[in-house]
């Protein structure tokens, strides 16, 4: 997604991976993120911070009004207060670096 955009912001596309994403943000860093589990997550590469990392790092790059718009209009799973906290977890394991964040935040 970073360096090829127009696809992934095409009229047919855009709103499903907007909502396929918001969703797995959601999995993965909203109120239910704990009853998440996995006995041997070596065995299956379960690794969920890896994968919030790869989540967010597809919103930064996919970053556009076409994009805020469809990511906002996921009625199912968009909470502005999921990427604030999304932002504090990034923040928190240090998965991100001080700048990406920022960038992030235009999503709450």
């Amino acid at each position: 997604t970073e360096s090829v955009q127009s696809p992934f912001l095409r009229a047919e596309l855009v709103d499903r991976v907007a909502a396929m994403l918001n969703y797995s943000l959601l999995q993965l860093c909203g109120p239910k993120c704990a009853d998440l589990k996995v006995l041997d997550p070596l065995k299956y590469g379960f690794q969920p911070k890896e994968l919030v990392k790869q989540i967010t790092d597809i919103y930064i790059n996919l970053d556009s009004p076409t994009f805020l718009d469809a990511v906002a209009g996921d009625e199912r799973s968009y909470k502005p207060e999921l990427f604030a906290l999304a932002i504090t977890r990034l923040t928190n394991a240090s998965i991100k670096s001080e700048y990406e964040p920022e960038i992030f935040t235009k999503f709450t």
